[in-house]
């Protein structure tokens, strides 16, 4: 589904209580006037668009709310198994601006999805973006939604987040201080989009590690699939 006007005698429930910027507008006559904002009294409807997807305040058939409708974001875990079967899920620190004023938070590389981007294409994209690694071989574990109150997802389209595993072999990962990791990734710093190395923690340790509620979920599907057989 998408929002919609508000109806008449309904409420949207949100106001602007502040913002910037400049407007063009019509008279009840029809003329365009254009100059700064300066009070909102009333908002019944109103879209932003962005290449990651399009924010909307409206009427769901029930009540007003805002909504975000993601053009297909992906998330990526990299994972390795044990010689003694155990699984290890990777990440590394990202600085997030939003987060107490730009703290770094353990998790798996992803984003949003550009101009109709697979799936596939955007986890792919988003690992070289965020750790200068190519990969290929591609599993996915699972979809989920950011929020089930605020995110859309229609009937027809993909889910707002899907959820994909790498395989990286045992042999493949050096180990410095008891920790596991990803040499090619060794020297690389938490910065906003963009990975500190890759750490490869147990299954359990990752999701421990981490309050990132997308990471969570990641590492989740990842150990589900794992469990299932889904992923060896």
């Amino acid at each position: 589904m998408r929002l919609t006007v508000v109806p008449q005698g309904k409420q949207l429930g949100w106001n602007f209580i502040e913002f910037a910027g400049a407007a063009t507008i019509s008279d009840e006559s029809g003329n365009r006037i254009s100059g700064n904002i300066i009070s909102i009294d009333e908002v019944r409807y109103a879209n932003l668009s962005s290449k990651f997807g399009q924010l909307t305040m409206g009427f769901n058939g029930v009540y007003g709310q805002w909504a975000f409708e993601e053009n297909g974001g992906a998330v990526m875990v990299p994972y390795s198994v044990s010689p003694q079967a155990e699984l290890y899920l990777a990440g590394g620190y990202e600085k997030r601006l939003l987060i107490d004023n730009g703290t770094t938070m353990f998790t798996p590389p992803g984003g949003f999805g550009i101009n109709q981007e697979t799936p596939e294409n955007v986890a792919k994209r988003e690992t070289l973006e965020e750790t200068g690694v190519h990969i290929n071989n591609l599993i996915k574990v699972g979809e989920a939604t950011p929020n089930r109150a605020f995110w859309i997802k229609q009937s027809e389209g993909n889910w707002p987040l899907t959820f994909f595993a790498c395989k990286v072999e045992w042999s493949a990962l050096a180990e410095k201080d008891g920790q596991k990791y990803l040499p090619v990734t060794e020297g690389a710093i938490a910065e906003l989009d963009k990975l500190s190395k890759l750490v490869f923690l147990p299954a359990i340790g990752a999701i421990n590690n981490t309050n990132d509620g997308i990471a969570i979920a990641a590492f989740a599907k990842t150990l589900a699939a794992f469990e299932i057989g889904l992923i060896r």
